[in-house]
């Protein structure tokens, strides 16, 4: 990875960092865990009704839920990728002075 990805996961790190300490994000998350349980007992409590309508409108709130869930752990999947990048460098910088 060169030095310009590495800074940019970086920043990327920080930014997420930032976002997911804020009462704002807190509260979002919140409301987006309340919106798949919502989803997730119109999915599993309801039951089919007849017909491929009905089984489309599952997978259609199945879909919702899967993407919330996304939204909800895209910043810490960031935040790992930083650290994981972090170690990397670290490991590679250590390489390095060992061969000097």
């Amino acid at each position: 990875m060169d030095e310009n990805e590495t800074e940019q996961a970086l920043s990327h790190k920080k930014i997420m960092t930032d976002l997911t300490e804020s009462p704002g994000w807190k509260m979002l998350a919140k409301i987006l865990q309340e919106q798949i349980t919502i989803r997730t007992n119109a999915v599993m409590l309801a039951p089919v009704g007849d017909g491929v309508g009905s089984v489309y409108q599952q997978e259609f709130i199945k879909g919702e839920c899967t993407g919330i869930r996304t939204v909800l752990e895209l910043p810490r999947t960031l935040i790992e990728n930083a650290e994981k990048i972090e170690v990397s460098d670290v490991h590679g910088n250590a390489d390095t002075d060992n061969y000097d």
